[in-house]
């Protein structure tokens, strides 16, 4: 695979963009936006303002990235093809399914909150993307302003018998489906969530899932995702340690799985974020509630 060294750097602020020749053998921790003069600083947990508000990650990343895809290509036997797209394959959450809801209660804090974000409305047209075993789905059906109209869709077989298994309202539908080539018309939805999908994902395919997110929103629609970011405690490193280390180790359970800021995927997909909060309870993760770029609200 060719290293890339430009990237397209994009300010959050005003919105100007440039094509910057990145340094191969350093992390840059600051950029001076030419457009409205801000100084730019890596997001919490990304390495680089590059890897932050670029559309590539920084060489050093690329690197430390194709050198995991290797040793995960390696141990992962059947499931090569697919550790080096850098996404967790379908398999994967075949195999834990039976075992995912244990760990629910770390991630229900953040799916509570974000929830509370969206605010979602009894006229919502909901799409649940990744549902897995409907963990979100089943606190959003215990929610106040319950949506008549939810879909949930995930590419696991195994995880979406759970979730029809979990006593979700008979009207809600679960279906299996690709997310990066939703089989929705264009703005069928009010409300998109992906919750613990995007960090399980390449940036590429994060990126597909997003742009598809956008094509089936309505032009006022809202998304919401949440992933897990490295905490805001003494145990950052450790807990950043254990999440680099396991998905080379134990390919088998842990491929893919990554701690990751979604803003710059966000908005690379068009998005624009209105509200983000960092949940530090269960999983430390972060909830953002986004809309269209140029959305009136």
């Amino acid at each position: 695979m060719t290293e890339v060294i430009e990237a397209q750097i994009t300010c959050p602020s005003c919105g100007f963009s440039k094509v910057e020749t990145m340094p191969t053998n350093a992390c840059q921790h600051f950029y001076r936006c030419e457009g409205c003069g801000e100084l730019l600083r890596p997001l919490r947990g990304h390495c680089c303002v590059f890897c932050s508000y670029g559309d590539s990650p920084c060489p050093p990343k690329q690197r430390a990235r194709r050198g995991l895809a290797k040793a995960t290509a390696f141990e992962a036997g059947p499931m090569t093809s697919h550790a080096q797209t850098g996404s967790s394959p379908p398999e994967l959450w075949d195999r834990i399914a039976r075992l995912y809801d244990l760990q629910l209660f770390l991630e229900k804090p953040a799916l509570r909150t974000a929830i509370a974000l969206a605010g979602p409305r009894s006229e919502d047209r909901v799409l649940d993307v990744g549902t897995g075993t409907g963990a979100l789905l089943r606190e959003l059906a215990r929610s106040g302003s319950r949506p008549a109209q939810v879909v949930g869709v995930d590419a696991s077989k195994r995880m979406l018998e759970r979730a029809r298994s979990a006593g979700l309202p008979d009207e809600w539908q679960i279906e299996q489906v690709d997310a990066r080539r939703l089989p929705f018309a264009d703005g069928r939805f009010s409300l998109v969530f992906a919750a613990y999908l995007i960090n399980v994902l390449s940036d590429e395919d994060g990126r597909a899932v997003l742009r598809e997110a956008q094509r089936v929103l309505a032009p006022d629609g809202r998304l919401v995702v949440v992933a897990p970011v490295e905490p805001s405690s003494p145990f950052a490193r450790p807990y950043r340690w254990l999440a680099e280390l396991l998905p080379g180790r134990l390919p088998r359970f842990f491929a893919g799985i990554r701690l990751l800021d979604p803003e710059p995927l966000i908005r690379a997909a068009g998005f624009q974020t209105e509200r983000r909060r960092y949940v530090g309870l269960g999983y430390p993760s972060v909830c953002q509630l986004a809309v269209r770029n140029g959305a009136e609200r």
